[in-house]
């Protein structure tokens, strides 16, 4: 079974009901137990100050369904090598990818900047999906 780390904008598609990710969520997720986000997914999700109270009241409810994985000292190690290897990528896009990578999960992205990125990095954009 595969396991799957959901980026931002994965979670966000679901719950915007865009039909490619809920597609891919459905058939392939949801009944995972694999499926996993990262602490910064759980930040950024529930930091945006545009946020309604039905959209915070949606979000808790996903992040109850989904297990966040902490960043740990592993974690943050890696990714201070990736922003010495990749001075542009994001410090939350690096936080993401080092948890992929530690937990050795495929990282659920549409954002093709992340796409293979680097070795050893699974990713997969539902958007690419037939």
């Amino acid at each position: 079974m595969d396991k799957y780390l959901l980026d931002t904008n994965i979670v966000l598609g679901i719950l915007k009901e865009h039909a490619k990710v809920q597609a891919f969520f459905k058939s392939n997720v949801l009944n995972n137990p694999a499926r996993f986000i990262s602490e910064v997914t759980r930040m950024e999700l529930l930091a945006h100050p545009h946020i309604t109270s039905d959209e915070e009241t949606a979000i808790h409810a996903f992040l109850v369904y989904i297990e966040t994985l902490p960043i740990n000292r592993v974690v943050t190690n890696r990714v201070a090598q990736l922003r010495r290897s990749s001075p542009n990528i994001k410090l939350p896009d690096a936080i993401i990818i080092a948890t992929a990578l530690e937990y050795h999960l495929t990282l659920v992205t549409c954002d093709e900047n992340l796409l293979n990125l680097t070795d050893g990095l699974e990713t997969l954009n539902p958007n690419h999906l037939h």
